[in-house]
């Protein structure tokens, strides 16, 4: 298995990834693949964060985290939001999700 950072010419493959692997999850809105590009578009997207994990050149699976604010009453706190993290069917429960979180 190899772990990269995304690029841009994976865009449309993770676009139809993310949909179908998001088709057989546990917990889903049927939105990831554009949550994705919407997270990719925003200003916290941070593609140094951002990972495909292959497979005989096949994407296996995908993380990407932006910035999150979160404001308590009296100060804005910079978090990561590390989502999503879409593995493909065949590849769940084997540690990948980890593997590539790390």
């Amino acid at each position: 298995m190899i772990i990269r950072l995304e690029a841009e010419k994976d865009f449309e493959n993770l676009y139809t990834f993310t949909k179908e692997a998001f088709k057989t999850a546990k917990v889903k809105s049927g939105d990831e693949q554009d949550f994705v590009n919407r997270l990719r578009q925003s200003k916290e997207y941070l593609p140094d964060l951002a990972y495909v994990a292959e497979i005989n050149d096949e994407i296996v699976g995908h993380v990407m985290s932006t910035r999150l604010y979160v404001e308590s009453e009296h100060n804005e706190h910079e978090l990561l939001l590390l989502a999503p993290l879409t593995v493909r069917l065949d590849q769940r429960n084997k540690g990948l999700g980890g593997a590539i979180n790390e």
